[in-house]
């Protein structure tokens, strides 16, 4: 079980997909939020792998207007749909079970984020979590010059772009967290 560290559901116990997803760790999730809390209030979030919904519901509770998870395991997918119903989200939630590569692909230029969650399996290519930082950054809310992509990745790699900026990036562990901004340009 994984807990919400703040806001309206503050201490409320959250389902994990055991064995199909890795959680967040409390730590992480911490250091993540004590930076974002300025952003949140009434932001648009997207948790790409989204896994038990942890950071869209963390986000949820401390003030984000609505959210969006992309989860392609169904078993997950079961676990999120409680994790809502327990927190009493759902009217502000849209689950989508889908890949994270093809839902990016095509909401591109039709919706955009305040802040992103991107959080693959360390399993993926680094060529795959490169292609995944691209299609994110172009999510991000161009009219928004605070939009934030939230990258988690093993620390052993490196990634840039070339349509964000990498604005702040900690180490934790075997992970990494990196923030991107989307470059004036895009």
């Amino acid at each position: 079980m994984i807990r919400i560290i703040s806001g309206s559901q503050k201490g409320k116990k959250l389902g994990v997909a055991d064995k199909v997803t890795k959680a967040l760790t409390d730590r992480i999730k911490t250091s993540v939020f004590d930076l974002l809390k300025d952003f949140i209030p009434k932001s648009k979030v997207l948790d790409l792998f989204g896994g038990s919904g942890n950071f869209a519901i963390e986000a949820l509770s401390r003030g984000a207007k609505n959210a969006t998870i992309v989860e392609l395991n169904i078993k997950a997918i079961d676990i999120i749909k409680n994790n809502i119903l327990i927190t009493n989200f759902f009217n502000n939630t849209k689950i989508v079970n889908r890949d994270a590569f093809k839902y990016a692909k095509s909401v591109k230029g039709r919706e955009s984020f305040d802040i992103i969650f991107l959080d693959p399996p360390f399993t993926f290519t680094m060529k795959e979590k490169q292609h995944l930082l691209s299609l994110s950054i172009d999510l991000l809310d161009k009219n928004n010059p605070d939009a934030l992509l939230v990258f988690r990745y093993p620390k052993r790699e490196i990634h840039a772009s070339t349509k964000g900026v990498e604005v702040y990036a900690k180490d934790y562990g075997i992970s990494k967290v990196s923030f991107f901004k989307k470059t004036q340009s895009q």
